[in-house]
């Protein structure tokens, strides 16, 4: 999933899900088994929705690549080896001379 279709789900998410939970409360269902019932097919919603969004947005974007919007593995932080390492910064000796 990228980046932009989780943000959209997490904006559409709100949308989605109210009207299942006010319906259920003007169905007169009060309780946790419909308030997750609600969330849950509103969470379905949501996904659904933003991943239709995210297709449109880059439909109608001119200057995207599909080449270049494929996954990219986290890159191995490797600790910088120097030889010529400087001391560490120490604040009370730094302006005394």
């Amino acid at each position: 999933m990228n980046p932009l279709t989780l943000v959209l789900a997490m904006l559409t998410a709100t949308v989605v899900t109210g009207p299942f939970i006010v319906a259920a409360f003007a169905l007169g269902l009060y309780g946790w088994p419909t308030i997750l019932l609600a969330l849950a097919l509103g969470s379905f919603g949501a996904a659904i929705l933003a991943r239709r969004l995210e297709h449109e947005i880059k439909r109608q974007d001119p200057a995207w690549d599909e080449l270049r919007d494929c996954a990219r593995p986290f890159a191995v932080v490797r600790p910088r080896v120097d030889d010529t390492r400087a001391e560490r910064f120490d604040p009370r000796r730094h302006w005394r001379h």
